[in-house]
């Protein structure tokens, strides 16, 4: 059995303190890859743990549901992220309404690109992360 811990105070701030920082991202003139992957891939890593603090939060849960349900969660973040940072990479670029965009549409195609390859990597952290925890949690 293994009990997910609810949100707290401290959750909604952190949150309310990355969406700042996001809008701040928004603002800046950038057009490399780096910053938008790392605010993407945190934003719908935000969200998800969100959401499944909520979903289990408090509920103490065996380990036939968490080892599956880690990977799909793994799955969620890899597919999630690549969604998210290609929406950010849109939204930027539309906000910002330059002649020459931000981010050209033959680079989020190319980030869409990726959906399978980081599906399957978010799926393999996600299981390895329930394997850990089941193997730090198994009586000697």
């Amino acid at each position: 059995m293994w009990t997910l811990p609810r949100p707290g105070p401290r959750t909604r701030l952190f949150s309310i303190g990355y969406g700042a920082g996001v809008l701040v991202w928004l603002s800046v003139e950038d057009q490399t890859l780096l910053p938008v992957v790392l605010v993407g891939s945190g934003l719908w890593l935000l969200l998800l743990a969100h959401w499944l603090a909520g979903y289990a939060g408090g509920r103490a849960l065996p380990w036939r549901v968490w080892l599956p349900g880690l990977a799909l969660a793994g799955a969620a973040a890899g597919a999630g992220a690549v969604v998210t940072i290609t929406l950010l990479m849109f939204f930027k670029t539309a906000w910002h309404a330059h002649p020459v965009p931000d981010y050209p549409v033959p680079l989020l195609l190319d980030m869409l690109a990726r959906l399978p390859a980081w599906t399957a990597a978010g799926l393999l952290a996600g299981l390895a992360a329930g394997l850990l925890r089941l193997a730090w949690a198994a009586p000697p």
